[in-house]
């Protein structure tokens, strides 16, 4: 099963291990449109340095599939 969001997203980490500051990129991308407050910013900076790679990449493809939804895309 892949994890990955579709190409179009731009929200894929890099293959391989990343460093917080790209899974941090990845979730602000693939947030974007998000009115983000300063603890919504101090969420995503934690979560991206206490969670590993495998399960970043399965939030960017569930945040995908909401993003897609909610364009009536699903």
């Amino acid at each position: 099963m892949n994890i990955e969001p579709p190409d179009d997203s731009g929200a894929v980490l890099p293959a391989g291990r990343t460093t917080p500051e790209d899974r941090e990129a990845a979730l602000r991308h693939c947030l974007r449109g998000v009115d983000l407050d300063a603890h919504d910013d101090r969420v995503v900076r934690w979560l991206s340095r206490i969670l590993d790679d495998w399960t970043v990449r399965t939030l960017l493809s569930l945040f995908d599939r909401v993003r897609q939804i909610s364009r009536g895309a699903a």
